[in-house]
């Protein structure tokens, strides 16, 4: 347990590492709540920027994928619409994105409400449909019935 202590206090600086990530994606694998939560109030307050690198952007989605999938999407729902299009349209922010829409649609529907809502912008949702990594995340709102020709 001391170990996975320390691995958890260098959480943010690991992610971000080709080597590191993966220690991380093993810690979190092992579904420990209390690491697993400290791991995820870690990297929170850095989501966009965790998101939109190759490394962070898999650790973020195994804490999307944890029981506390609520500490990632709450620190999403604080980005400002600019940030959240920049994430969308991002090679890797964009998976981050569709992750959190998937998961929390069907365990956490509140959260996926505000998703949507923040996502459902007028200009946000236009930015997403004509570019090549928005489209995706637009895509994923398009095939759950969310945008209608009002909208667009």
């Amino acid at each position: 347990m001391e170990l996975l202590t320390e691995i958890t206090k260098y959480s943010v600086h690991l992610s971000q590492e080709p080597n590191g990530n993966y220690v991380l994606q093993k810690v979190l694998a092992l579904e420990d709540p209390v690491i697993t939560k400290d791991i995820c109030n870690k990297m929170k307050d850095l989501v966009a920027q965790l998101s939109t690198q190759k490394h962070s952007s898999y650790v973020i989605e195994m804490c999307l994928q944890s029981t506390w999938m609520e500490i990632v999407v709450l620190a999403l729902l604080k980005l400002n619409p600019k940030q959240v299009s920049l994430l969308a349209q991002d090679q890797f922010g964009n998976y981050v994105l569709q992750k959190a829409l998937t998961l929390t649609k069907y365990n956490r529907n509140d959260l996926y409400q505000r998703l949507v809502t923040l996502l459902m912008q007028e200009k946000l949702i236009l930015s997403l449909q004509h570019h090549p990594n928005g489209r995706n995340v637009y895509n994923l709102l398009d095939e759950g019935m969310l945008l209608s020709k009002n909208v667009i």
